[in-house]
């Protein structure tokens, strides 16, 4: 009698060539989806990028200030109160960009973010950037959403200063948290006010005193982090040294024709010089770095998008230099 059904051995063998096809075929479906989440966080940042080039296109060239903390001023405290500037945020300034350059507020976040989504900010699980004057996260039928609300749970990292390395990033951070903060962290903070004047200026390291320099950071080791040390055991606040764009002692205000003062040997301008295509404003940033100094890299199998000032966007392979970060941050906990 002829026999029609398959055998137990047949159907073994059919499986398991499934279950080959598919281990092939699922490794190459998630890069291709990878691959879409990268090109969606390019197009984010490409966004952003003609955004800071409108934006300075009518400010006299400048691009936006990185953001202060404004939360505390959505529920009604005034910008001249003492300490109102609190902290800074590693976006560009909510008030200064939205919504006359900036309308769609879901390009603060990377699809390929291990940690930060939408919904938790403009969504229903969170609408931690809303508030009804009262209280924060609140849903739009209760309150709205503001500018001032805008925080560093995103997946990009911004600052209004130019920093080419990673020396220069630190001293960046460093510099500006402690000009916010006049007395090193002691609970004298600047106003408001006064803090967006500071943020609209250069930072001029040789005004700085060091020896309030190293105690704030000190202080901002101590507060954030378990173990305030680079890997060789050396205290965070021993290891820095405040450098400069160029080699300088200033570290300047994004704006266009800024990259000039990139020339490290005056004796051989044209071959030291750096174009706008070669300055970082904007890339991935996971909610802190890891141990190493490269923590800043959202994609797989480990790179980032980087926004360079003059609008192009590139991935950068993990491990890089060309995204600023270093150990002393990762001893401080992270950026600001």
């Amino acid at each position: 009698m002829r026999r029609n059904a398959f055998t137990l051995i047949e159907l073994l063998v059919v499986i398991a060539i499934i279950a080959i096809l598919a281990a092939m075929l699922l490794p190459a479906l998630a890069r291709a989806r990878e691959a879409a989440r990268r090109a969606s966080c390019a197009s984010n940042l490409k966004q952003f990028g003609v955004i800071f080039k409108m934006y300075a296109s009518e400010h006299r060239g400048a691009f936006p200030p990185s953001a202060l903390n404004g939360r505390h001023l959505a529920l009604g405290e005034s910008p001249d109160a003492p300490g109102s500037s609190r902290d800074l945020w590693a976006l560009p300034d909510g008030v200064a960009v939205y919504p006359e350059y900036l309308t769609d507020i879901t390009l603060f976040f990377c699809p390929s973010s291990p940690r930060f989504f939408p919904e938790d900010h403009v969504g229903p699980k969170g609408w931690k950037w809303y508030t009804d004057g009262q209280a924060l996260g609140v849903a739009p039928s209760l309150g709205s959403f503001s500018p001032l609300c805008l925080n560093d749970e995103q997946s990009y990292v911004y600052a209004a200063w130019m920093a080419e390395d990673p020396d220069v990033w630190a001293s960046m951070t460093l510099a500006a948290d402690c000009k916010l903060n006049m007395d090193a962290g002691l609970g004298s903070e600047v106003t408001r006010n006064e803090g967006r004047r500071i943020l609209e200026e250069d930072i001029d390291l040789a005004a700085l005193d060091p020896a309030r320099m190293k105690t704030w950071c000190q202080s901002r080791c101590i507060q954030v982090t378990v173990s305030p040390y680079l890997a060789d055991g050396t205290p965070a606040w021993e290891a820095y040294a405040l450098r400069g764009n160029g080699g300088g002692q200033t570290i300047y205000r994004l704006r266009e024709g800024v990259e000039r003062f990139l020339i490290t040997d005056i004796n051989n301008a044209g071959a030291s010089a750096k174009g706008q295509s070669e300055v970082p404003v904007m890339w991935d940033a996971t909610q802190g770095l890891r141990k190493d100094g490269n923590g800043q890299f959202n994609h797989l199998p480990g790179g980032a998008n980087a926004l360079y000032m003059d609008g192009h966007v590139e991935f950068i392979r993990y491990p890089s230099e060309s995204i600023p970060c270093s150990p002393l941050m990762v001893a401080m906990g992270g950026v600001w």
